[in-house]
């Protein structure tokens, strides 16, 4: 079993209970530290600081993708309204991403050591509670804290969209072409110098025929936004390159480390003794990726009816069935039937948080309608509507 991760904040503490599924903080002291117990690990033989660092980079075509990259919850993002980063980040230009020909995340991982538990730790039964399964997980969680990883995380996600549209293949390959080279496939940096990355950046065949967007995100490695300036890919590649150097010298916490309740010691026979199962997420969290990516597209429609709502006569019907007209009322009927949806997928995010093995009762009661059905409805721009 691999290390489960959630984003670092300053308000966590070691031994604090932990909902995995929501990425909420809960009760502190949950279980019961020493001193003696915490330990860290790696350091070098000769006292200096030792890095494990990872590049990735891919193509991706959902924000629930976006959401693995940065290990934030998909059922966070739904009740935040959005995709946000830890440390020094913005949100996700969510608009961008979805209008784009290309989306690609670049992923630079840097870890110096981790502080956690050496031995395990004992669960701390707190007095006056009486608790059942449901209270227990609002009061406790379903894991609590173990440790935390200190280093620095740098992640990139560049939205590519295509304004030649008669070279739209040629500029494609030749983007793919230079996120392809920014690490090797077992997750090395490629030998790349930052003189390499200005000749990239002038490789403008590609570049100047694509509007592109980059939002970044970091944790760790102080400040490397390059002063007021917008972030680019040269940019990117630029602080990708020394970043590894940045965090040496000015490393934070990034993750902290959770651990299941029933691996300490005593917990397994209380929680038998006073009737109380922990949940088990992983179905739900599968099914919480696909209802983000239905939150987010029908917040983008919701985006394009208020865009129509301040010119509808620029606007054309569909010539589909079902279509949504540009008159006023039924604008605002449609754009109220589309934030419907989009509460209750949030309510399907609230039941699951308690009743994650109730996943097929919970899809019957809150059937979802598909976002695509509605985005195809929408008006349309009439000097685009020979496009579609």
């Amino acid at each position: 079993m691999g290390l489960i991760l959630a984003p670092y904040n300053d308000s966590m503490r070691l031994g604090q209970g932990y909902n995995s599924f929501l990425h909420e903080q809960c009760i502190y002291d949950a279980v019961r530290i020493n001193r003696d117990q915490v330990g860290q690990k790696p350091t070098s033989t000769n006292g200096s600081t030792s890095q494990d660092v990872n590049y990735s980079s891919r193509f991706v075509d959902k924000m629930s993708d976006v959401v693995k990259s940065l290990n934030v919850s998909a059922s966070s993002s739904i009740k935040n309204g959005g995709i946000i980063g830890s440390g020094n980040s913005v949100a996700v230009n969510e608009t961008k991403f979805a209008t784009s020909d290309l989306n690609a995340i670049f992923s630079i991982k840097v870890v110096n050591q981790k502080k956690e538990l050496l031995e395990m730790a004992e669960f701390e039964a707190k007095k006056g509670l009486n608790l059942n399964s449901e209270s227990f997980l609002k009061t406790y969680g379903n894991c609590f804290i173990s440790g935390f990883i200190e280093g620095g995380e740098l992640t990139g996600v560049v939205s590519a969209k295509v304004t030649d549209v008669e070279n739209k293949s040629a500029v494609e390959g030749a983007i793919k072409g230079q996120v392809n080279s920014f690490c090797t496939p077992s997750g090395h940096k490629m030998g790349f110098t930052l003189s390499d990355i200005h000749a990239f950046s002038e490789d403008e065949s590609a570049t100047r025929q694509a509007e592109t967007t980059v939002t970044v995100s970091w944790s760790g490695g102080g400040q490397i936004k390059p002063g007021e300036k917008e972030w680019n890919l040269e940019y990117l590649y630029a602080a990708a390159a020394a970043f590894p150097s940045k965090v040496a010298e000015c490393p934070q916490r990034t993750w902290a480390i959770l651990t299941p309740y029933n691996h300490t010691k005593n917990f397994v026979a209380w929680a038998n003794d006073q009737g109380i199962q922990l949940p088990q997420f992983e179905t739900a969290q599968v099914y919480s990726e696909d209802l983000l990516d239905m939150y987010i597209e029908y917040k983008s429609c919701v985006k394009q009816v208020q865009t129509i709502l301040q010119s509808p006569d620029a606007y054309v019907v569909r010539a589909v069935e079902n279509a949504v007209g540009t008159g006023i009322g039924e604008l605002i009927k449609a754009r109220a039937s589309l934030k419907a949806q989009m509460n209750a997928i949030n309510q399907i995010i609230d039941e699951l948080a308690l009743r994650p093995g109730d996943i097929d009762e919970i899809k019957k009661q809150h059937p979802i309608e598909a976002p695509e059905l509605w985005a195809a409805r929408l008006p349309v721009r009439k000097d685009q509507a020979s496009e579609t």
